[in-house]
Parts: structure tokens; C-alpha cells; sequence
């Protein structure tokens, strides 16, 4: 005998339900009773400067990626941009560009149509897996930097 499915065990007879955005949304983001931010540390400047940067180039390649498949993705490609002007900011001190930027982070994976189901498309296989691959790698490096996650 095989083992049901989480949703279907005896601990749960809900029975199975439909998938909801928040079950394909980055992990970063289904803790919503867990801070983001420095988790009471103190950074430095050069871990700001550090996390800012590595921001800037996320967003960068993400915002190429996004750009090159076209008219589906114009609204994530505005929000983007968005987000690459806010890192770009030097009017503002790093902690306010980053708390900015990670605000705009979080509303790209709001509503029902959220960049979690952005992927690229290519004719080959092999190449689309990869592709997506790495927009899932440059997406949690964002996230890591303006919510500051791997800092100790």
C-alpha cells in the first residue's frame, strides 16, 4: 500500500484542496510572522554595500531575462524596473534602499499573477530547464540581499 499524499492523511480530511498562490510563492516569503532584516544585528557598511550590490546585479539580470520574452511580462518588467531604480537611489542611506527595495521585492509575488510564474520559454528543452534554473537562483539571491537572509 502506497502512502496518500500529505493533503490526503488522516490527520487532515479536508481532502485535497486546489493550489493557491501563496503554496508557488518563494519560500522567502510564506513566514510572514518571522522579521526580515538584520534579525537584530548590527551590519557594517561594507555587508550593506555588499548586499546592495549583489541587489543591483540580481535585479539587472533579471530585468534583461524579463525583458527579452516580450510583451507577456511588460507589468513584471515595469515592477522590475522599478526596483533597479530604487538600488540605484544614492540620495538614500543603504538601509532605506535596501527596506525600499525589499518592500517592491515582496509586491511582485503579490496577487494572483505574481512573478512566481514567470519562466522563460526556449524551444529547447534542456536549455528552458536551465534558463529557469537560473532566474529561480538570481530570484533568491534578491530576496537574500534587500531581506538580508544569510547574514551572521
Amino acid at each position: 500500500m502506497t502512502a496518500d499524499p500529505p493533503f490526503l492523511n488522516e490527520d487532515d480530511r479536508q481532502g485535497p484542496r486546489r493550489w493557491v498562490c501563496r503554496d508557488l510563492a518563494a519560500p522567502a516569503l510564506q513566514d510572514p510572522g518571522r522579521p526580515y532584516g538584520y534579525n537584530g544585528l548590527t551590519m557594517t557598511e561594507d555587508a550593506l554595500a555588499d548586499r546592495l550590490a549583489s541587489a543591483q546585479q540580481a535585479v539587472h539580470e533579471l530585468v534583461e531575462i524579463v525583458h527579452s520574452q516580450g510583451r507577456r511580462t511588460l507589468g513584471w518588467y515595469l515592477m522590475l524596473l522599478d526596483i533597479r531604480d530604487a538600488l540605484a537611489d544614492t540620495s538614500k542611506s543603504p538601509e532605506e534602499i535596501l527596506s525600499t527595495a525589499a518592500a517592491m521585492v515582496d509586491a511582485i509575488y503579490t496577487g494572483p499573477h505574481n512573478f512566481g510564474e514567470f519562466f522563460v520559454i526556449r524551444s529547447d528543452q534542456v536549455e528552458m530547464i536551465v534558463a529557469n534554473e537560473h532566474i529561480e537562483e538570481l530570484t533568491t539571491r534578491l530576496l537574500e540581499a534587500v531581506h538580508g537572509k544569510g547574514e551572521r
